[in-house]
């Protein structure tokens, strides 16, 4: 388990295992998914356990996908999220936008922000601490076996996730953020999207503008192209 402050803690990501969070109030704390698998779950109580954290009270769910939901059972806490997660994982509270918990001497919102990857998606902001943890909901989505983005998506979940005044971004796969990375991506992500608009594909893109990508880029570059064909794809449909 890392820890970023006294109140907020972390169990890194590791293969298909995703980030889980831990914020620790005065008179209560705050799980933030719920693991890949039971051993899982109970790997993370054990290190709560033994940095002396026993009043775990809540469980804020990202969003419904297997790795994050696999614990649930085993955990036996009062699960939230949004009402699309609550629908798809058996939740105990949904809510429909946002949702604030007062833990004694931390505060936290949950916001349902959905995304391409899941668009139940929502993040954990915790106030006092300028720490939010964002699940997979900067990631592409899946169509079929095909990875995507939509411009439209990445331009609204942005707009949400910059609007909080927050110092450090954990998501579930990679390793998190500072406020000037996050700005960094997300910006990047929306001129990609917006330079995919103006070319057919990412060919004529390379051989036209000006822009030079990296790698990464490319990655992006290849997503939004496939967001492009689902749209038009579910257009025709």
């Amino acid at each position: 388990m890392k820890s970023y402050s006294r109140k907020v803690h972390y169990m890194e990501y590791s293969g298909a295992r995703p980030t889980l969070g831990l914020v620790v109030g005065e008179k209560c704390s705050l799980m933030v998914d719920a693991g890949s698998s039971v051993d899982h779950a109970e790997e993370f109580l054990e290190c709560a356990n033994s940095m002396g954290v026993k009043n775990i009270k809540y469980l804020a769910i990202t969003h419904h996908h297997w790795d994050h939901i696999s614990g649930i059972p085993y955990l036996n806490l009062i699960s939230l999220g949004s009402c699309k997660t609550q629908e798809q994982a058996g939740l105990d509270i949904g809510f429909e936008k946002k949702l604030k918990l007062d833990l004694g001497g931390v505060k936290c919102i949950v916001e349902h922000i959905g995304g391409d990857h899941s668009d139940d998606s929502s993040l954990v902001y915790v106030e006092n601490e300028k720490i939010m943890f964002l699940g997979d909901a900067t990631y592409r989505g899946f169509w079929g076996e095909r990875r995507y983005h939509s411009l439209e998506n990445v331009r609204r979940i942005s707009d949400r996730i910059l609007s909080y005044d927050c110092e450090l971004y954990v998501t579930s796969h990679k390793d998190p953020y500072s406020r000037a990375e996050m700005e960094d991506m997300l910006y990047r992500m929306i001129e990609l999207g917006e330079t995919s608009e103006k070319y057919g594909s990412l060919e004529e893109l390379k051989s036209e503008c000006q822009l030079e990508l990296t790698t990464e880029d490319e990655f992006y570059l290849e997503a939004f192209y496939e967001g492009i064909s689902k749209k038009g794809g579910e257009r025709a449909g």
